[in-house]
C-alpha cells in the first residue's frame, strides 16, 4: 500500500523533503487554527446587532439566546461569549467584551439556566 503511494508522490515532481515539507506546514496551520479557535466547544458573537453562534450549540436554543442578548440585555457592543461542555454536560462559559460585571454574571446565568448546566 505504501509502495504504491510512494511510487504516485515520486511521479508527482515532489521530493520527499518537500512532501515533509509540507505535511509540517499543514499541521502547523491546524494548530495555529486550533489555538485560534480557542478550543471552544461553542462561541456566540455579538457583532453590529447581530448574533452568530457557532460550534456545538443547541439548534433549539438559539433563538432564545439571540433574543436574550438583544432584546432583554438590549445589547449594542462587541462581544464574544465562549463555552466548553464539561462533564455530565455542564457548561463552563467565558464572557468577553465591553460590559459591566453586573451584565457578565447576568449573561452566565441565564445561558447555565438555558443550557441545563
Amino acid at each position: 500500500m505504501f509502495d504504491h503511494l510512494l511510487h504516485q508522490v515520486s511521479n508527482s515532481g515532489l521530493s520527499l523533503s518537500q512532501i515533509f515539507a509540507w505535511v509540517g506546514l499543514l499541521a502547523v496551520a491546524f494548530l495555529v487554527w486550533q489555538s485560534w479557535r480557542g478550543g471552544h466547544d461553542f462561541q456566540i458573537i455579538l457583532r453590529r446587532g447581530s448574533v452568530r453562534i457557532v460550534g456545538r450549540f443547541p439548534a433549539s436554543k438559539q433563538s432564545e439566546v439571540t433574543h436574550f442578548l438583544l432584546h432583554d440585555m438590549a445589547l449594542q457592543k462587541n462581544l464574544s461569549i465562549r463555552g466548553d461542555w464539561g462533564p455530565m454536560r455542564v457548561v463552563k462559559i467565558h464572557v468577553a467584551g465591553r460590559i459591566n460585571d453586573g451584565q457578565r454574571q447576568c449573561i452566565r446565568n441565564f445561558l447555565k439556566m438555558s443550557l441545563g448546566g
